[in-house]
């Protein structure tokens, strides 16, 4: 049960490159948040956009691009062969003042190099320095993420990546198929 669905395609300040699961992930994904997060630990903001469960399985590449096309992406994942991620534990991000994200852990050297490459050609704005390939869960009320760290249900499932997906802010998605 998802507690509020906001249509975030309307929300969006910037585009964004990621990678989408696929099934059977998502749903294991999405039964265990359901089955292991309460949904009164939820957070809910609907003013600054952060909110309850996580309702697209995903790894970003690369947040914050001005560009609504996804032409110069595209350019840039030529010859990009499919590669593998590889999950880690659940982990907690406690950054935030007002909630926590519990998350699972990405590996996969392919996305940190995707991620540099992109970086290096277009134009960005985010405020996070430092990459760290992510699957979001859900968004916690400050201080209930951390019963979640550590566990490590998913540790060690792999991921095949065949395509990438490029999302404007408009909420356009254009999937990239990576050549083998």
């Amino acid at each position: 049960m998802y507690l509020l669905h906001i249509d975030m395609e309307k929300t969006r300040v910037f585009s964004s490159v990621q990678v989408n699961f696929q099934k059977p992930i998502c749903d294991e994904i999405f039964a265990w948040g359901e089955h292991a997060i309460p949904d009164e630990e939820l957070f809910i903001d609907i003013d600054n956009m952060h909110f309850g469960r996580e309702d697209e399985i995903h790894v970003t590449i690369l947040y914050g691009l001005h560009s609504e096309s996804p032409q110069q992406v595209r350019e840039l994942l030529t010859r990009t062969k499919p590669f593998e991620i590889k999950l880690g534990k659940i982990g907690v991000f406690t950054n935030s003042d007002k909630f926590d994200v519990v998350k699972i852990d990405a590996q996969g050297d392919a996305l940190t190099e995707i991620n540099q490459r992109i970086a290096k050609h277009v134009v960005f704005t985010n405020k996070y320095l430092l990459y760290q390939p992510h699957v979001t869960i859900a968004y916690v009320n400050k201080g209930k993420g951390w019963k979640h760290n550590n566990v490590d249900v998913f540790d060690g499932k792999r991921v095949l990546v065949d395509q990438i997906t490029f999302s404007s802010r408009t909420g356009q998605k254009t999937y990239i198929k990576l050549t083998v």
